[in-house]
Order: C-alpha cells, then structure tokens, then sequence
C-alpha cells in the first residue's frame, strides 16, 4: 500500500515511530500539551467571567497569550542551545508546565481588580497595575507552552505536518474535554481538571525520553501533584465583590436553593430576603389599589442577575394593574399571545391574568427551561381550563413557521440580557419575522432600557421602523406606540395603522400611572412629561430637553430620518444580522470624544474599547520582538522580497484562520440557537479537522506549492459561496431537528476546516538547514498575528459587518496563495 494511501490517522503512527531513524517523534506529548494549553486559556476565561466580567479576561488573556509569538523569537534567537538540549527540554517541559499553570492561576486570584475603576481617572492607574500584574503572572505559562511546541517543530522538522496534525488534534479534543468538565466542576476548579492531563504528558514525555525515564516519570508526576496541590489549597477565586451576586449572597440567611454548572455558565438560584420579581412599576400603584410585586427566587449566571423564578405558593397579580408591560393586553381581548422569554416562569401566569387566550411561550436557554418547566404546573393553575405552552426553541425558527398567528408577541425585558445570542430577536430581520407572524391587527411588545443609555431606546426605533419598511410599510409612525417609564422604554408595532382607539386606551393607561408616552404625538402642544428624561451625550453643545426618546423618536419616524442620523454624535444604525450589535453605539470618530468621558461610557460600549487597547498592544508587541531574529540572522538572510514574502504569509495565516473561524462561530450561534454550542461546535471541528489536513499534507512532498493552491482555493471558493448562500441557507433550516442542524454545520464546515489545516505545516517545512533559525521566526509571525486577528476580526465585524470577515478571509488567502515561501525564495541560505 502506497505511502499516500494510508488512513491519516495511521500515518500519524507510523511518522511516530519511524522518524528517519531520529529520536521519537514527541507527537503524545504534543497531542496532551495542546489540549491542556487550550483547556488552561478556557479556563481563565471562565474565571474571569465570574469574578469580574469576561471582556476583561479577553483582555487580559490574548495579551498573555503573545507569550507563544515571544517564545518563537527566543527559539530562532537561540536555536543551537536550544537544540543541544532538546531531549532534556522536551522531556521536561510538561510537568514544568503544570507548575507554570498553576502558579499563574493562583497568582491571577490574588491580585485584587476591580473594572468599575478602569473608568475612573482618578483610579485608573491602580488597575492598569493590576492588568500588568496579570500580563506577568500567564506570560510565563503561555512562553514556555509555545517554547516547548515550537521546539518541537525546530527538533523534528522533517515531521512537521504531523507534529502540527497533533497540536491541533490536541487542542479540539482538550476543547471538548475541558467543555464536558464543565458540566461537573465549578469553573474555579476547572484547573484542576487539567492537571491529569499534565500528568499524562509528563508520562508520555518520559517514555520518549533518551536516558532515565522512570527518574523523569516519577519527579515529573511529583511536580504535578504539588501543582495540583497548591491550586486546591492557595487560590482564592471568588466573585467580586461588584458583581450582581455579591450582596444578595452575603444577606443574612441567604441560601442557595441550586446550582447547574454547565459550559452556558454557572446558574445559581438564591432565596432570600432581597430577592423579588424585577419588574418596572407605576409609583401610583397605591391608588390603583395595586399591590408589590412578589418574593421571588433569584436566578444568577455567572454572577450576573438573568430572572426571577417564583417561590411557589400563591401569588397576588394585582401588582399586574401598575407594570408597564400590561397594556397591550389591554388593548387585544383574550389575544393569543407569545412569550419571547418566560421572566422565569412569572410571565406565563401574568399573561393568564392579564387576560390571554392562549399561552405560548419560548425560553431558549436550556437550563432556564428545566427550571421554569419544575414551577409551570404553579403558574397553569391561575388559568383553569386554560392552555399554555412552554417551547425550548429559538424564537426565530418558532416564528418562522407561525405566519399571521399571534395577536399579541410580547417580548420580555430580561430576555435580551439572558444569552448573547438572544441580540437576534431585536435585529431588523428579527423583527421583521415576528411582524409577519401577527394577526391582521396584532402587536409586537418590543422592550428597550433607558436606565443608563437612551441611546439603545433610540436605535430600537429605528429597528422598528427598519423592520416595518421591509415588510411594506410606508408610514410607520401610523404603526407606533412608544411609552415608558423612568427606568424602561415599550415600543407597540402593529401591520396595520393603530386606530385612535388603541391610542385612547394607552394615553389613558399611562397617565393612570405616571407612564410617559412620547408617540406618537399629540395634535397641539405637548403632553405633561411625568418621568423627566435628560439626553445623555458626551457633547457640551445639546440642547437641555425634558424626554430624549420623545425627541429622538419623532425624528426617527418622521420623513427626514436619514439627515438626523447623520447629524448624530452617536451611530443609530440599526442592527442586523450581519452587524447584530444593539450596543454599539460608538462611532469611530466619536472615540476621542468618548475616551475624555471614559465615566460615563456604558459597560456595554467598553467591549470595543478594549479591543482597541488589545490591537494595540499587540501590534506594538509585535513590532518589537518580531524583528529581532532577522537582526540576529542578518547575515544569512534571503533576499528582501522572500522575507517580505514570509511577512505575509505567516501572518495571512493568522489573520485569516481567525476571520474565518470567528464568522463560523456566529452563524452557528444563530443555526443551533445558543452561542455555547456554536463556539465548542465550530472550536472542535475546526481544530480536528484542521488537524486532518495538517495530516494529510505530509503526502505533498515536493507538490507542497500545489497542495498550498488547492487548499488556498478550497478557501476562497467557499468564503465566497458562503458570503452568497449562508443567511438564506440557515434561515431555511432553522427548523429542523437539533442533530440535523448540527450536521449540516459540521458538513459546512470540515471542507474549509481541512483546507486551513493545510498551508502552515507545509511553510514551515521549508525551512531546512540553516534556514532552520528562521523556522521559529515563522512561528512567532502566525502566533503574533494570531494574537491581533481577535481584536481586529472583532472590530471589523463591528464597524463592516460579519459578512467583511468573509471578504477578509478570502482577499487573505489569495495573499497566501501568492507568497508561499518556496524554497528558490531562500537560495542564499543554505
């Protein structure tokens, strides 16, 4: 059987034991090591999730991260003693990893954060300290990990297709190790879980090892048991004491009724006496003879506040009489209405009382289901004789198949805040899709906050009217209702033109409760303005008003809507599903200005904040450091043009794996319906099969430019059907069966995954001989880029839109296609 015909699996084998008569090929070891350094990297993202918030772990991690473009730079810097020791060094390094890992994270605990202080300039300084102390303390871990892998490819570079084959194999499947721990650790313990797995390495390492493997097994478990150790008894991981969770924990008598640990994040369920349904209340309730709402459970992910769960026993719905959220009931009689979001079971019943019809309600999250599903039969019973459902689907594949159905689709006002990937209920197209599954004279129920920020109120009026334009409407200030309170915003939107008694009974209903109805507007003068409402805006020059949404509003459903968007500090575009962002409101020009109020930036807008301090960092990094080996090497460099050519290459590499893969894992949120399952999905698959194609490139031998043109092609062939194909291709199966969803992305996916898997090993593997020194500069290129593809991906799809990572990926690989580093490139190194 030819060499080129054998299972890529047992080619990995048979490249393992039959190095060119060379020492074992370390490809166990690697295999464990990458798993581990994935799970380590998840891991403390997790932890930062909890204990503070996760775009800071984001932060904090792919700065430490660049320690695997650092390590490469010191590989080609000192490649002859790092050669010379090789077999020492990689025998070594898994335990020494584990005790690295270890210390960083227990480090990591102690350093005191504290992010509300990042915006504070008066105390910025101590927390840029922090961050720093957190750079130093995962540097090392994150240097060492890519100073062993890439001496792996340094030692062994005949085989480094199926060395790469084994990091990325390593890496899918430490993904899905790490992710299934989930389910049975807290994440604070999630490094532990770990430490087997650095066990395992160690072992591993030692039976590869030239002389006294069993001396190397035992002192190498040893390190990894006191790594194990110090973590269990020195970490002192805990919620911040900014968190949501904090004070409520720490009430006296608090308890936690339960706690669910899965990979969507840590639920846990307090009882005591703080915790009640949060729900926006007239200040009037007394003479409505309403009453307070009730006691409840409260339901926290991640430290994070998502519901209310009732506590069983009866509940009183008068308090029904002074919510905001009851009008439209008022307006419909006995409507048959769905429930985007279940407000922890509470709004199953409060629809029921408010007098639905029929009941259907959506709650995607699969945890949150489990525990509403437990108290339905509490909730059912106010209705006797009644019908109610509960769904655990998407509200996008329910609506689509529900044309013309509801009289009444109310969204609920937590549900927006519950999972990231509920922000497509609220783009132009998910709005648009519940507009068409209402009755002739339904209403959709649309929430918007404006305790902090009115301008997120402001772009869901222009959504609203977005959505309305798509599906026909030429006046949509005709089909409008928008009231509120101090704290919420409620827009009203119907097919058809509200009639003036619809708009009767809504003024009515608010000034009974002090509510505000900014539109539509009155025909002469102005309405009294009960909750006074201030425009929030970073300019000097704006003119003092007594309700923003009114004067926001009425622009934006009026017919010069276009010139005032334009004429705003803030972007009111509307989200869509290619630019789903409700909270980015920042405009590029605007950063200077937002940096000067940096106070007064919401939490929701730091996100892209951060991505620029990331992609700055790392762009400095890498300018620093990446230059040094071609300083070092000056001597026996190529010709300019190869070296340039290397440039972009590698970093195309970086670049463009990343734009593609973050573009996968958004769409598959949205095909499966929850973000946790498209990231691990679309995480695993890609790095297996990825790891498949690094495999298979071993066969190229001397048609590596070729295999490097079929791959590069496969690439931008599929980047461009997917560009053309894949929001039609996903609406028309978000229907089907969860398994059938799930293959269809895998089926998506493995060609392209395969492909990217290609190019990298089959560059590295021409650098032979003296060109050696230059084959860990190779690594540290793809690594730095790979560190400033996140931030930068991340604004591009902000600013451009998903669908410019696309575009992105495949103008990238056409770059990679034409600046493979073929060998006559580098004919003066020999």
């Amino acid at each position: 059987m030819g060499r080129a015909t054998l299972p890529l699996m047992a080619r990995l084998a048979e490249q393992t034991a039959t190095s060119a008569g060379a020492a074992r090929l370390p490809t166990v070891p690697l295999f464990l090591v990458a798993g581990a350094a994935l799970g380590v990297e998840v891991a403390l993202a997790r932890y930062f999730a909890i204990a503070s918030w996760s775009e800071y772990g984001y932060w904090v991690i792919s700065i430490a991260m660049a320690g695997f473009a650092a390590s490469g730079v010191v590989l080609s810097l000192f490649r002859d003693g790092f050669l010379a020791r090789a077999g020492l060094l990689l025998s070594a390094a898994p335990a020494s990893l584990a005790l690295l890992a270890a210390a960083g994270f227990i480090a990591v605990t102690r350093i005191p954060f504290n992010p509300l202080e990042l915006q504070n300039p008066q105390l910025l300084s101590g927390q840029l300290a922090s961050i720093a102390g957190f750079y130093v303390v995962l540097f090392p871990y994150f240097f060492a990990t890519g100073l062993y892998i890439g001496l792996c490819f340094l030692a062994h570079q005949k085989s480094i297709p199926a060395l790469y084959g084994a990091d990325l194999l390593g890496a899918g499947l430490g993904a899905l190790y790490v992710l299934g721990a989930m389910y049975l650790l807290h994440p604070f313990d999630l490094v532990l879980a770990l430490m087997p797995v650095f066990a395992l390495a160690t072992l591993a390492a030692a039976r590869d090892a030239e002389r006294s493997r069993l001396v190397h097994a035992a002192v190498g478990v040893v390190i990894v048991v006191v790594a194990s150790a110090g973590v269990w008894r020195l970490h002192r991981a805990d919620y911040t004491p900014y968190k949501a969770i904090y004070p409520p924990l720490h009430v006296p008598e608090s308890r936690i009724v339960a706690e669910v640990r899965s990979p969507r994040g840590l639920y846990t369920v307090l009882e005591n006496f703080t915790e009640r349904l949060d729900t926006d209340f007239s200040n009037n309730f007394a003479a409505l003879s309403a009453v307070a709402p009730p006691g409840a459970l409260g339901v926290y992910v991640d430290g994070n506040r998502v519901a209310a769960l009732p506590r069983g026993g009866e509940v009183d719905y008068r308090y029904l009489d002074a919510a905001l959220d009851a009008l439209p009931y008022r307006l419909r009689q006995r409507p048959w209405v769905l429930l985007v979001g279940t407000r922890g079971g509470f709004r199953i019943a409060e629809a029921v009382a408010l007098g639905a019809g029929f009941v259907d309600a959506i709650e995607p999250d699969p945890v949150l289901f489990d525990l509403v599903s437990e108290r339905l039969p509490d909730a059912a019973e106010v209705r006797p004789g009644g019908r109610s459902t509960l769904l655990q689907t998407s509200p996008r594949a329910h609506l689509r198949a529900a044309y013309g159905r509801y009289d009444l689709i109310d969204i609920a006002s937590d549900f927006p805040g519950q999972a990231d990937v509920n922000k497509y209920a609220l783009t132009v197209q998910g709005l648009r899709t519940a507009l068409l599954a209402l009755s002739g004279d339904g209403i959709l129920s649309v929430p918007a906050g404006i305790r902090e920020f009115t301008v997120y109120a402001t772009k869901t009026a222009e959504t609203v009217r977005r959505a309305l334009a798509s599906i026909g409407v030429e006046h949509p200030d005709r089909h409008v209702i928008v009231y509120r309170s101090a704290w919420n915003v409620r827009f009203l939107v119907s097919r058809r033109p509200f009639a003036p008694a619809d708009v009767a009974a809504a003024l009515a209903f608010a000034e009974a409760r002090s509510f505000d109805v900014p539109f539509p507007p009155p025909a002469h003068g102005e309405r009294r303005v009960w909750n006074q409402l201030p425009v929030m805006s970073f300019q000097p020059d704006i003119k003092p008003t007594d309700d923003a949404v009114r004067d926001d509003v009425r622009q934006l459903l009026s017919p010069g809507h276009a010139a005032f968007r334009q004429r705003q500090f803030f972007d009111l575009t509307a989200p869509t599903d290619n630019r789903p962002l409700l909270h980015a409101a920042l405009r590029a020009a605007s950063l200077p200005t937002a940096i000067q109020h940096l106070g007064s930036v919401p939490r929701e807008e730091l996100g892209l904040l951060i991505n620029i301090a990331v992609l700055g960092q790392a762009v400095l990094f890498a300018v620093l450091i990446l230059g040094l080996p071609l300083v070092r090497w000056r001597h026996e460099l190529p010709p300019p043009g190869a070296v340039l050519c290397a440039v972009f290459y590698f970093a195309g590499l970086g670049l463009g794996y990343l734009a593609v893969q973050m573009w996968l894992i958004e769409k598959a949120s949205v095909l499966l319906g929850d973000r946790t399952a498209g990231f691990a999905t679309v995480l695993a698959a890609m790095l297996v099969c990825s790891g498949l194609g690094s495999l298979w490139s071993a066969s190229a031998g001397e048609r590596a430019r070729s295999y490097v043109v079929m791959a590069g092609c496969t690439i931008a062939l599929w980047a461009a059907a997917l560009f053309l194909t894949a929001d039609l291709g996903i609406a028309h199966v978000l229907e089907w069966p969860a398994p059938a969803r799930v293959a269809v992305l895998l089926l998506t996916l493995a060609p392209v995954a395969v492909a990217l898997g290609v190019p990298f090993p089959l560059g590295m593997a021409e650098f032979e001989g003296k060109r050696s020194a230059f084959l860990p500069w190779a690594w540290a290129l793809n690594g730095a880029f790979s560190v400033i593809a996140t931030p930068l991906a991340n604004l591009l799809a902000q600013f451009s839109g998903l669908r410019a990572l696309l575009v992105t990926a495949l103008v990238l690989y056409v770059i990679v296609l034409l600046t493979f580093p073929a060998r006559r490139r580098w004919s003066r190194v020999k």
